[in-house]
């Protein structure tokens, strides 16, 4: 064995021991507040015995935690076996990097399938939505659309997004900060973007109208190479939020196949609400509008995209029903949106990925 592939074995081991640790840090997190969550299920030896055959240390808090959401079912996917030896093949890392940031999406996917993007900064040079060079001064002098989105390109988790205004001739954060050249250069340096903001459908808004409140879907391609529409969840922001982030206050709620929304919303400590932001879900019935739709935009942007065969991503409806892409996640696939509101992440394809991603 070579100096260099010694050295990428060391990488995956470091890479996939601290996936582990991090999620058996998480499980006794969610223990110590819901100690409920702990307790022994009927058939929890039946699904050990399964997922022992991938990994003889796997965690039973996995199927402990989710059974009490979705139901005992063996094919409940531990998450460090998710993260540690299904994303590694059907994510690729060589191109995480690439798919990951926000301003290269425009090279593989069509314009119109996302919001506009009227600036780009990428590696510290300013360009415009087709990687034209752009002067950033005149930029920010001459551009009367409002309000915009000013994010990081190679950030997730709604880390650094601000909606900004323009007023006076010049445009402005919320809390009243002028955005300048100087002013994006101290706080973004380089690698962000501007967007329009999506005017969303009214129906998504009545969640929470501070934030775009997206459709989180995941699609995957099959052995055959088609494209499947996979589990969907419904992500609100808290009261008063610019994101809808499930780390920065805000909730998310299961959709079946037909977009009926669930009973519930939960956080990603596994607290879990018939009530959010004033609205009851257990007793209410919630359709998102136009989710065949979704579906099928969601397939199309899956097979751009052909070096990924598990893309989550997070999609939202305009105001005129049409969907549009935010962004796509393919490292950090996050299983335990869906485990702790539909169902097994991976349903009946289950054994297939594991057959794939475990006999290479």
């Amino acid at each position: 064995m070579s100096l260099k592939e010694l050295y990428h074995k060391y990488q995956k081991y470091h890479r996939a021991n601290a996936m582990r640790q991090s999620y058996h840090a998480l499980y006794k997190r969610i223990f110590s507040l819901h100690p409920e969550l702990a307790a022994k299920e009927k058939n929890e030896n039946l699904w050990l015995e399964k997922w022992r055959h991938y990994d003889k240390h796997v965690s039973v808090s996995s199927y402990r935690i989710f059974s009490k959401f979705i139901g005992e079912d063996i094919n409940i996917i531990p998450l460090e076996i998710c993260a540690t030896q299904v994303e590694p093949v059907l994510t690729p890392y060589d191109y995480l990097e690439f798919y990951s940031d926000k301003n290269s999406l425009n090279l593989s996917l069509p314009h119109d399938c996302m919001p506009a993007v009227l600036m780009r900064n990428i590696g510290g040079k300013y360009m415009d939505e087709d990687y034209n060079p752009l002067d950033i001064n005149d930029f920010l002098a001459q551009t009367k659309t409002t309000p915009l989105i000013l994010k990081p390109s190679r950030e997730c988790s709604g880390r650094g997004v601000q909606v900004i205004d323009r007023k006076q001739g010049n445009y402005y954060t919320r809390t009243g900060e002028l955005v300048s050249s100087i002013y994006l250069q101290q706080h973004y340096h380089k690698d962000f973007l501007m967007q329009k903001c999506v005017r969303q459908h009214p129906f998504l808004e009545q969640f929470n109208p501070t934030s775009v409140n997206t459709i989180r879907i995941f699609t995957y391609r099959d052995i055959q190479g088609i494209v499947h529409p996979m589990r969907s969840i419904l992500r609100i922001g808290g009261k008063g939020a610019n994101v809808d982030n499930a780390h920065s206050g805000g909730m998310f709620c299961g959709v079946s196949d037909d977009g009926t929304l669930g009973k519930y919303c939960c956080s990603f400590l596994a607290d879990r609400t018939p009530v959010f932001n004033g609205i009851d879900f257990e007793h209410g019935k919630y359709v998102i509008p136009e989710f065949d739709k979704i579906k099928s935009f969601s397939a199309a942007v899956g097979r751009r995209i052909p070096f990924h065969d598990l893309i989550a991503m997070d999609i939202a409806l305009d105001c005129d029903s049409e969907p549009k892409l935010l962004e796509i996640n393919t490292g950090g696939f996050s299983a335990w949106l869906f485990q702790f509101t539909v169902g097994p992440c991976f349903g009946t394809f289950t054994d297939e990925i594991m057959e794939r991603c475990t006999h290479l």
